[in-house]
């Protein structure tokens, strides 16, 4: 990936950043529709937004993962 293209995806995710945090509804295949050339890219990175203010929110529980410990009392 380019510095130019890099620099374009930053931007494209920080919009979408901003919109969310304004409370904006964001169809998410109509705002990478917006950016074709690096909707590829810029996929994985909403995908991970969701996620992220899904477990901010509740919505998913975050298990910690097995210490070696608990692997070896396990076995």
């Amino acid at each position: 990936m380019s510095n130019q293209e890099e620099s374009r995806l930053d931007e494209a995710f920080a919009e979408y950043l901003r919109l969310i945090d304004a409370g904006e509804f964001l169809d998410d295949a109509v705002f990478l529709s917006r950016y074709p050339d690096i909707a590829d890219q810029l996929q994985p990175l909403i995908t991970s937004a969701h996620t992220i203010r899904a477990m901010a929110d509740g919505q998913i529980e975050i298990t910690p993962p097995l210490s070696s410990e608990s692997l070896t009392t396990l076995v």
